[in-house]
């Protein structure tokens, strides 16, 4: 899945800092991306990549090893075996990419980010999208739930993040997982047909999205902002117009 994570990355660069966390690294997919796009190109940065599955973990450091261990000698890589919690460190920026969909309660989570992130930190969370496109596979790899943009904003502003990007992802995907998992009832991954729409719908996709946003999509990203205690506003109202439409604020790093 090389250019889905790629065109993930590329849409959330721009809100990386120099301190990054990713929570629930799995293999290695999406930090790889981080590593070679951000952290070998930023000398003062880092990133520590949480995985509470032992397996996983140790396929995670042997793979930083191999690949990355200068980055590790000098401290700027980590394979941190564990679930997340708030503690001493600071980060700049908190990254989820496929995770909060498997937690079944996720507020003691986004309140161990809100409060390990440093003033003007980041929090940058990607989800399976659309409850209607929840199936017999999302069940059977752990998917607790499936998002939709308004209710997963309100749940980061009520943890105090003010939203400044929200936007739906591979739409062509959402119709062929809807034909695929929800009609066709399939509980497994069909590799061959995933890695040809990787390789041929991705790139395709992507372009026609960047032309226009689409209004659903197979993926949700959200980009949230640190806000100081009690300056946040828990109503729906309060909500930016980035939740509804996706309109988004990139600039910088935050």
């Amino acid at each position: 899945m090389g250019n889905y994570h790629r065109w993930i990355f590329e849409e959330v660069h721009p809100f990386l800092g120099m301190r990054i966390a990713e929570i629930g690294g799995g293999l290695g997919t999406f930090s790889q991306e981080i590593i070679e796009g951000h952290v070998r190109l930023q000398a003062e940065s880092s990133l520590d990549v949480f995985e509470p599955a032992v397996d996983l973990h140790s396929h995670l450091r042997q793979r930083f090893l191999t690949s990355h261990a200068d980055l590790m000698a000098a401290r700027r890589l980590a394979a941190v075996t564990g679930y997340f919690s708030a503690s001493a460190t600071r980060y700049d920026s908190v990254v989820m990419v496929n995770v909060l969909e498997h937690i079944q309660q996720e507020d003691g989570l986004l309140a161990d980010i809100h409060e390990a992130l440093t003033t003007d930190g980041t929090i940058i969370v990607v989800v399976p999208a659309l409850s209607w496109l929840y199936s017999r596979f999302d069940r059977a790899v752990g998917h607790v739930r499936r998002y939709e943009k308004r209710p997963l904003c309100a749940l980061l502003s009520k943890h105090g993040f003010r939203i400044v990007k929200a936007q739906y992802m591979d739409v062509v995907g959402a119709v062929g997982w809807y034909v695929v998992n929800v009609l066709a009832r399939s509980r497994s991954l069909n590799r061959s047909l995933a890695a040809f729409y990787d390789r041929c719908g991705i790139p395709l996709t992507r372009r026609l999205e960047h032309l226009c946003r689409p209004p659903i999509g197979k993926t949700l990203l959200v980009v949230g902002k640190k806000s100081m205690a009690g300056t946040f506003d828990l109503r729906l109202a309060a909500l930016p117009r980035s939740c509804e439409t996706d309109t988004h604020d990139d600039r910088g790093h935050l």
